[in-house]
């Protein structure tokens, strides 16, 4: 069974745990304590929960789970963080610019779409940047080599 960290999802998300109690245990007469029991793993969230916990954070469902391929963090209020293998993509929530590196080299900036767009097509698309620039990568070393 897969679990996720309840915990840190509240502090990456920065949520008040008071609205994340009521929003998930909605008929609950305490939800901070229901709340409290999934955080101390005595009980669990279920399906409904999670997709409203999904609709809280704005991020799908199998992102918040801690095995995912994109790990996803929020390190302030305007922006989003994805890093997977080296990798790290950096939206900036106000402007819509996407930095992308590989360890700390920066190789890509730009807007890379207007307005909203499915958080699957947008992570699609930082794929398609990630191996494009592993390609080039790739060239320029068999260059060198064969020089």
């Amino acid at each position: 069974m897969q679990t996720l960290d309840l915990k840190k999802i509240i502090e990456t998300y920065s949520l008040d745990t008071r609205e994340v109690a009521e929003e998930l245990f909605p008929k609950n007469k305490y939800p901070k304590l229901a709340l409290d029991r999934v955080l101390k793993g005595e009980s669990f969230l279920d399906t409904t929960q999670l997709s409203l916990l999904s609709q809280m954070t704005g991020v799908p469902i199998q992102f918040l789970f801690s095995n995912g391929a994109w790990k996803v963090t929020s390190p302030n209020k305007g922006t989003v963080v994805f890093e997977s293998e080296g990798y790290r993509a950096e939206l900036d929530l106000d402007k819509w610019i996407t930095k992308v590196y590989h360890k700390e080299t920066l190789f890509h900036e730009q807007l890379l779409h207007k307005g909203a767009i499915p958080l699957s097509d947008y992570l699609e698309q930082i794929n398609l940047l990630i191996t494009k620039n592993k390609e080039k990568w790739i060239k320029q070393k068999s260059s060198y080599r064969s020089m």
